[in-house]
């Protein structure tokens, strides 16, 4: 067996031991992760990680199954339009699109996996085959230890650029979720440069770091109700689901379903953050779980 090999098969079934390693290691350098009594929004994570999120969860992940899901929940109002799906960076073709779009790599999460063209004349498209190329060979489930990502079949899809008029980026609306009770709001501005918590009815939360926050407090979106509501019908069978969603022109769009937010890397949260979003998730007794393993 090659070292890739034993790596692998070690990933899939001694997920609790490299688990603890990621999380020394490239989490918290200072704390030993507890999968016994799991407190902070991290330790959460890293447990739903070991415990109940393995690969039958990776329709959820996926960024094109994940509509159909969407869909049957009666929310396909939602789904951003997609205009092309390739299963090859090679197969890449741009004639026939709009001048703007998006370029996803449905097996990931992050700005590795996707491409914002804003001007399809002036892309590279070969430099963006070379770059999906190299994605289809990132394994989110062996490379970070987010096993639901483990059977998705890496392909890339084609979605419609979202944009508000008047603002070069559009906000992010991380609805954090527990069985399908909505519990914080992160809002995401500037692709991330600024982060903020908010309660459910939008008091100002002090969960971040003072270097990664915005400057300034966000206005409630007006929208606040309604993305609450489907917030929390899409969230209703996971015991830790953040629904990612976007307000353009007064119209709420999903940008994805997040099971492991972060993959348990929350180095921008304060302790007193880490303990009150922890507080918010409800896991599964450990006896369900075992009996979900067992299936």
């Amino acid at each position: 067996m090659t070292l890739k090999a034993f790596l692998k098969n070690r990933s899939l079934h001694f997920p609790k031991t490299l688990l603890h390693l990621y999380y020394y290691n490239s989490v918290h350098p200072d704390k030993i992760c507890s999968f016994r009594n799991p407190k902070s929004y991290d330790e959460k994570i890293h447990y739903l990680m070991a415990h109940l999120y393995d690969e039958t969860y990776g329709r959820f992940a996926d960024k094109y199954a994940v509509r159909q899901y969407v869909a049957d929940c009666g929310l396909d109002s939602l789904l951003v339009p997609v205009y092309e799906i390739w299963e090859d960076p090679s197969e890449i073709d741009f004639s026939g699109l709009p001048a703007a779009f998006v370029l996803k790599a449905t097996h990931g999460a992050g700005d590795r996996f996707r491409e914002f063209v804003y001007d399809k004349d002036t892309a590279d498209i070969d430099k963006i085959k070379e770059k999906f190329s190299k994605v289809f060979k990132y394994n989110y489930a062996l490379k970070r230890g987010e096993y639901h990502y483990a059977g998705i079949k890496p392909r890339i899809i084609c979605e419609k650029m979202l944009m508000q008029p008047g603002h070069p980026f559009l906000n992010d609306f991380k609805i954090v979720c527990s069985y399908g009770k909505a519990k914080a709001v992160l809002v995401c501005s500037e692709r991330n440069k600024g982060r903020d918590y908010y309660s459910c009815d939008w008091q100002y939360l002090e969960y971040v770091k003072p270097e990664y926050r915005s400057d300034h407090q966000h206005q409630k979106p007006a929208q606040l109700d309604e993305m609450i509501r489907v917030a929390e019908i899409l969230s209703r069978p996971f015991p830790l689901a953040r629904i990612d969603l976007y307000c353009v022109e007064d119209r709420i769009y999903m940008g994805e379903i997040t099971l492991t937010p972060y993959g348990g890397s929350h180095n921008y949260l304060t302790d007193y953050g880490q303990s009150e979003l922890g507080k918010m998730i409800s896991l599964p007794s450990k006896a369900a779980a075992r009996r979900y393993l067992e299936k």
